[in-house]
């Protein structure tokens, strides 16, 4: 078996479970139905990912303030199983990435509750009084996540095939094609398309590498 040395998760139905962070915001909004039309636009190739952010925010009441975001994405669930998984995978001496189109205000928080070495997100802006100011920073965008891999491995001098893509849907496949191995949590037709690992569990990964 190959010697991998970055693992790179997808956050939302990965490390995450239940209702994606996108969905928690808009139904809290009552914006669930506008927003999933512009997401499929962007799917489509209708518009850009930044143009789908603006649009996204656009739907949201104003003003908003930072703490509103922060306290509705504290109802995200961490899988049980995901603090031992990233540990066991660190201390066998991988480096740890969350590569994610959600906020920052999340993946941020996460990161540091897992001890994960890098974490890669969507940002936007805020005044100094903590109100969104308009401004988004699309840094990861959903359907091209195998750049966000391709450079961070770059960058660590690390072989494409000694990295490991852990994710759940098709918005992940990009990334999960490229690595080295590939595991895919919970949709077991895209497993079977990619020709990654199904797994049902994150501690599936543990058992897999003999951890």
């Amino acid at each position: 078996m190959l010697e991998y040395r970055l693992v790179a998760f997808d956050l939302d139905g990965t490390l995450l479970q239940g209702e994606p962070s996108w969905s928690l915001l808009h139904r809290y909004f009552g914006t669930l139905d506008k927003a999933e039309k512009a997401h499929e636009m962007y799917i489509k190739g209708e518009i850009s990912y930044e143009q789908f952010m603006y649009t996204d925010l656009s739907l949201w009441p104003k003003p908003l303030h930072r703490s509103t975001l922060e306290s509705i994405l504290l109802k995200a669930k961490l899988r049980p199983e995901a603090k031992y998984v990233v540990e066991k995978l660190k201390k066998a001496g991988m480096k740890i990435a969350i590569v994610t189109a959600a906020l920052d205000l999340l993946a941020n928080r996460i990161g540091k509750l897992l001890n994960v070495d890098f974490v890669y997100s969507n940002k936007i802006g805020f005044d100094e009084r903590g109100y969104y100011d308009g401004k988004v920073y699309p840094l990861v965008e959903p359907l091209k996540k195998d750049l966000i891999l391709k450079s961070l491995a770059s960058n660590l001098s690390i072989d494409l095939r000694n990295t490991i893509a852990v994710g759940d849907n098709v918005q992940d496949e990009s990334f999960l094609r490229i690595a080295g191995l590939s595991f895919v949590i919970g949709d077991r037709k895209l497993a079977q398309k990619i020709k990654a690992v199904y797994i049902e569990d994150l501690r599936e990964i543990l058992d897999y590498l003999k951890l």
